[in-house]
């Protein structure tokens, strides 16, 4: 059993003063996840990202703290990315595929999975971060069709449905697909599903290719936040690519909500989804690393009790080990000392 640490990349000088920290609280930490850079910058920016965290891994294991490493983003978080340095993707005339939803509505800062653009942009910044040679590769969780603000579900670009009906002989528009989906033939909603899927499943293995190539030892990982349910199913699509291109057997983190306190009851409803996504898991996943989340998107979040609880919480609801995002850089190192 491990605890796991999740960090941003802030810097030498800060986790020089986490790593006291540690050292003051024996256990308290067995492992932290470095993050690669969030957002889409240039390549050069991820190289220099990259070189530091290096060293700040190299630090962590002199403490004897065990290093894994975090994919901050491949498909992309929703639209609030706007504010992020995204310009190695999204600038004019980039030949990026935005991810569209059925009703034509398309997300500035998500990606089409099928994208030959975004998957060379992925491997090509992925690689700078292989010489951390991590425990763990997490891939967190934006690997997804839901959910990609102002996108609901995706994706319906004008390739993926010309793709599809080229597979299958059919001559859809986009309105005509979503109708058939929603109220006709429920085989053409299998396959299109499937047909997503399989996109998704060739993108992980191209990311899971790049990295194993260079660092062969490092376990990879799926950040994932819901159950998949009636739309995507389970993550096997992910998983499976993993553990065929790894030759290892992938890991868990599941999450997805309770990141303030401020109603305790909550915890119940993440607890309940934390399990399901576990009982959805291929049999060949055996280590799960629920998240425990404090956004700052509160005054003051969520108490130290109320993290305690949740953590005890968790390994009755089938967790192997624990996983926690304090969102460091609110609130000062000191403060969860008290």
């Amino acid at each position: 059993m491990k605890l796991s640490q999740r960090f941003s990349p802030y810097g030498i000088e800060y986790h020089k003063n986490v790593i006291e920290e540690f050292k003051k609280h024996p256990g308290c930490c067995d492992e932290v996840w470095l993050s690669t850079l969030y957002g889409y910058a240039s390549p050069e920016k991820h190289k220099k990202v990259a070189e530091e965290l290096m060293v700040i891994a190299e630090m962590y294991r002199a403490a004897g703290i065990s290093v894994s490493l975090q994919v901050s983003n491949t498909l992309g978080h929703g639209q609030y990315m706007s504010s992020l340095d995204c310009s190695g993707l999204v600038y004019e005339g980039s030949p990026v595929k935005n991810m569209v939803d059925g009703y034509g509505v398309t997300s500035d800062y998500c990606f089409c999975p099928r994208g030959e653009f975004l998957r060379d942009y992925l491997v090509k910044t992925l690689e700078y971060y292989i010489p951390i040679k991590p425990d763990i590769l997490w891939i967190d969780d934006d690997f997804r069709l839901p959910n990609h603000a102002p996108v609901d579900f995706g994706c319906f670009c004008d390739d993926c449905i010309a793709d599809f009906n080229s597979r299958y002989g059919y001559s859809y528009s986009r309105e005509e697909l979503v109708n058939e989906i929603l109220h006709g033939d429920l085989k053409v909603r299998e396959r299109y599903l499937l047909f997503e899927r399989e996109g998704m499943n060739n993108l992980m293995r191209a990311l899971m290719e790049a990295f194993h190539k260079g660092s062969p030892d490092t376990v990879p990982g799926l950040q994932h936040a819901t159950p998949g349910g009636f739309i995507m199913g389970n993550h096997d699509y992910a998983f499976d690519a993993m553990k065929e291109v790894t030759g290892k057997a992938p890991v868990s983190r599941p999450g997805g909500g309770f990141y303030n306190d401020f109603n305790p009851d909550e915890v119940t409803v993440k607890g309940l989804s934390v399990e399901i996504q576990n009982a959805a898991l291929p049999s060949y996943v055996e280590r799960v690393f629920p998240e425990i989340e404090n956004l700052p998107h509160y005054v003051f979040g969520k108490c130290p009790a109320g993290t305690a609880m949740e953590t005890n919480y968790y390994f009755m609801c089938g967790a192997s080990d624990m996983s926690y995002s304090m969102m460091q850089g609110v609130e000062p190192l000191d403060w969860y000392g008290n």
